[in-house]
């Protein structure tokens, strides 16, 4: 939603004459990463960011949020993934990257369907790090 409506902001400030930058900025940092992480590794399940479907990156996410709020000892595993994730470490940096990759992909389906452009660039939380 906030895309699109930035998106919208966009065009009717270019067509008002000013200059506009369009980037977008995704939610690619926090705990729904560090939970997504440790589900992944705890259930060995691998990420082929080519072919992975972003319904089954949903179906991941709806069973990882479920152990997260049932298992106080994943949450806190979870919660520590985070912590390395956003000091670099490369496993976590590596696992991350295809997560985002997969779900990049499928923003853009949608993003050209509605004639979406980033022309400056597509940036998560993470840029600012």
């Amino acid at each position: 939603r906030s895309t699109i409506i930035g998106d919208t902001v966009c065009r009717i400030l270019s067509y008002r004459g000013h200059e506009v930058k369009r980037i977008n900025h995704i939610g690619d940092w926090g705990t729904q990463f560090g939970m997504l992480l440790t589900y992944l590794y705890d259930s060995n399940t691998s990420i082929d960011e080519e072919n992975t479907t972003i319904g089954e990156l949903n179906v991941i996410y709806k069973a990882a949020k479920k152990k997260f709020d049932e298992d106080e000892d994943f949450k806190t595993r979870s919660r520590q993934e985070v912590v390395r994730l956003q000091s670099g470490d490369e496993r976590a940096r590596k696992m991350w990257g295809k997560l985002i990759a997969v779900s990049e992909r499928a923003f853009n389906i949608v993003y050209d369907k509605l004639g979406v452009k980033f022309p400056d660039g597509m940036c998560g939380e993470s840029f600012y790090q």
